[in-house]
């Protein structure tokens, strides 16, 4: 195994243990390195990062005041707005998306899930009803991702 590769394996154990998620390992086909919650993360390693975009971390630390979290965001000309990089430090990421991740909590009257359940192949619950549920939103990933918005973006 090269350097870089051993590298890279010792990256992505790391985030994952750090961000609570889990490694998924080469299986051979494009998937995230990590997965965790919403999150799916692609983790790189160099042995130096381009200095301009250090420099915009840290013209952006530096300007970032009152607690404010500082980004950069990294656009490419003649590429739409949307798909503009957002780069920020793993110490921010981790206490916006990962440690602050809210709890749901729902205490409402009871609403009748039976017409739903035929879609999401729940024959083991006919009588489902949602109340006073509580659940952590960390968790939801485990039924899998609804947002058919997503796209292949392979280079």
């Amino acid at each position: 195994m090269s350097t870089s590769h051993r590298r890279g394996k010792e990256h992505e154990r790391a985030i994952a243990k750090r961000l609570g998620g889990e490694r998924t390992g080469n299986r051979g086909v494009a998937a995230a390195d990590v997965v965790n919650g919403r999150f799916a993360i692609e983790c790189k390693s160099r042995k130096a990062l381009p200095s301009w975009l250090v420099k915009a971390m840290l013209q952006a630390e530096n300007g970032a005041t009152d607690g404010r979290v500082p980004v950069t965001i990294v656009h490419e000309t003649g590429i739409r707005h949307e798909d503009d990089l957002v780069v920020m430090r793993l110490k921010d990421f981790e206490t916006m998306a990962v440690n602050q991740m809210p709890r749901l909590s729902l205490d409402m009257p009871d609403i009748d899930l039976s017409k739903y359940l035929d879609d999401f192949k729940m024959p083991d619950f006919p009588d489902c009803k949602l109340s006073q549920l509580d659940f952590d939103l960390k968790k939801l990933s485990d039924f899998g991702s609804f947002d058919s918005r997503k796209k292949d973006r392979t280079p």
